[in-house]
C-alpha cells in the first residue's frame, strides 16, 4: 500500500488538503518562569481571546477538517472559564489534548476533565525530582503540587481511556535525573513518560542544552528499562523515528514522534496564527490574525502553498536517505528552519546524531 506522504498527494486524493490539528495558546498568563519556556509566558496579554472567539476558531478548523486540538499556553487552567473551551472542543468531537505545569488543578476542573469525551492525553511537565524540577520551574514547591494532583487525576481516571503523561524537556540541568523520572511515573502508574530534546526558542540562556551522545545515552539508558521491567509506562521519544533505540522498535511508541505539519496550524492566545505552534514567535511566519481573517483564508496563505509544496525527496542532509523518509517527512520542520534557515533542510537532531556516527 503506498504511503500517502506529501501534502499535493493527500489533496489528490481527498480532493482537499485538510487542516488536521491546531495548536491553542488559550492564554500567555502562567503562574510559572520556566527557563526553557519558548513562547516566553508570564503576564496575561490585554487582546487575549475570549471564550466565544475560541469557540469561533475551533467552529472554523472544524470546518477546515481539523480533528485534534492542542491546548497549550502559558498555563491553560490560568484562564477561569477554561473548563467551557474544554467542552466546547469535546462537544465537537476534537481529540483533545493539553499541555499544563500540572499546579492549578482543583476538584472541579478534574471533574471536568473526567467528563470530556474525547480528551486523550493530558500532559504534565516534570522535569526532574523535587529541588531540579522547582528550579527549572523557577517556583518552589511546584513538584510537590505536580506530583499531587497527578496522583489524583490517575484514580479519577481509572476505567477510562485518558492518558496522564509526564513531559520532561532534556537539559544540562535534569540529564543526570531523567532515569529517576521516569522510574517515579512507573512507581505512580503514568501512563506515559515522555522527553522532548530542548527547544531552541526559550527563555533564559541557563537552560543549557546537552550533547548529542548525552541524548544517545538517555535514550539507550531509558530503552534498557524499559525492555528489563516491562513497566505498564510507556516511554515516548518525541524525536525522529530514525533515533529511536533498536531496544524500542517493536513497542507502541517505537515509531517516535511523528508531526503533521503542514497539516497543521497555530493559534496564539491575541489570534494570531502560524503554520505551527513553533513558529508563533517569528512574525515573518504569522498568516495573519483570525480576529481579521477567516481561517480558511489563512490556510489558502500563499505560505501554506508553499510549505505544501514541499516533497520529501527535496529534503536535504541526512534527510535525504532515510528509511523513515516518508513516515516521519524529516521531522519537525520548524526546527530545520531555525537551525538552517530553510524547510528543506535536515532534521537537526537527526543530522547531529549522523554527524557523530550514532545513526547510519
Amino acid at each position: 500500500m503506498k504511503i500517502l506522504s506529501t501534502a499535493n498527494q493527500i489533496e489528490s486524493f481527498l480532493g482537499a488538503e485538510p487542516l488536521q490539528t491546531i495548536t491553542i495558546r488559550v492564554t500567555k498568563a502562567c503562574n510559572l518562569k520556566c527557563l526553557h519556556c519558548y513562547s516566553i509566558s508570564g503576564a496575561k496579554l490585554k487582546n487575549e481571546l475570549s471564550l466565544e472567539e475560541i469557540k469561533n476558531v475551533i467552529d472554523q478548523s472544524k470546518k477546515l477538517g481539523a480533528m485534534r486540538v492542542f491546548f497549550t499556553g502559558g498555563e491553560p487552567f490560568v484562564r477561569p472559564d477554561i473548563s467551557k473551551v474544554l467542552k466546547y472542543a469535546d462537544d465537537n468531537g476534537f481529540a483533545i489534548y493539553i499541555s499544563t505545569n500540572g499546579t492549578l488543578f482543583n476538584k472541579k476542573i478534574v471533574n471536568t476533565l473526567k467528563s470530556l469525551k474525547h480528551l486523550r492525553t493530558l500532559q504534565i511537565s516534570i522535569d526532574g525530582l523535587k529541588k531540579t524540577h522547582d528550579a527549572i520551574r523557577g517556583v518552589e514547591g511546584t513538584f510537590n503540587k505536580a506530583i499531587t494532583w497527578a496522583k489524583f487525576i490517575k484514580k479519577e481516571f481509572e476505567d477510562t481511556d485518558k492518558k496522564i503523561a509526564f513531559v520532561l524537556t532534556l537539559m544540562k540541568k535534569n540529564r543526570a535525573e531523567v532515569v529517576r523520572v521516569y522510574k517515579l511515573a512507573i512507581s505512580l502508574g503514568i501512563d506515559v513518560f515522555a522527553t522532548v530534546p530542548l527547544y531552541p526558542v526559550k527563555r533564559s540562556k541557563n537552560a543549557e542544552d546537552i550533547s548529542v551522545k548525552e541524548k544517545y545515552k538517555i535514550f539507550q539508558d531509558l530503552c534498557k528499562i524499559y525492555k528489563n521491567i516491562k513497566p505498564k509506562t510507556k516511554i515516548g521519544l518525541l524525536v525522529p523515528p530514525a533515533l529511536i533505540p533498536k531496544l524500542l522498535k517493536e513497542v507502541e511508541y517505537g515509531n517516535g514522534y511523528v508531526c503533521t505539519f503542514p497539516s497543521m496550524l497555530g493559534i496564539d492566545a491575541n489570534g494570531d496564527v502560524a503554520p505551527c505552534d513553533g513558529l508563533l514567535s517569528y512574525r515573518n511566519f504569522i498568516l495573519g490574525n483570525i480576529r481579521k481573517n477567516y481561517l480558511e483564508k489563512l490556510w489558502d496563505h500563499p505560505l501554506m502553498e508553499k510549505l505544501r509544496k514541499i516533497e520529501p525527496n527535496n529534503l536535504k542532509g541526512v534527510c535525504k536517505g532515510c528509511e523513515y523518509l516518508s513516515f516521519c517527512m524529516g521531522g519537525c520542520r520548524a526546527r530545520a528552519y531555525i537551525e538552517y534557515g530553510n524547510f528543506n533542510a535536515p532534521n537537526p537532531l537527526c543530522q547531529s546524531f549522523y554527524e557523530n556516527n550514532l545513526i547510519k
